[in-house]
């Protein structure tokens, strides 16, 4: 993948921070026995796998997109 790397590093580190606020909400409210945890949960679970992949979309259409400017 083409593109500035420091772009790309960039949206790597938005996703492990919006990950890890996800992650430290979940344990909260395990800890805290909210009666929204189940949904929490589910909520992270999809988020693990969605993120991820949004980012390499994400990547992957910047980088076609810088490599057309050149």
């Amino acid at each position: 993948m083409g593109g500035n790397p420091k772009i790309r590093r960039a949206i790597a580190w938005a996703g492990i921070i919006a990950l890890a606020g996800l992650y430290v909400n979940l344990l909260i409210q395990a800890l805290t026995a909210s009666p929204d945890t189940a949904g929490a949960f589910i909520t992270c679970a999809a988020a693990t796998v969605a993120i991820p992949i949004l980012i390499w979309i994400i990547l992957w259409i910047y980088s076609k997109w810088s490599s057309n400017k050149r």
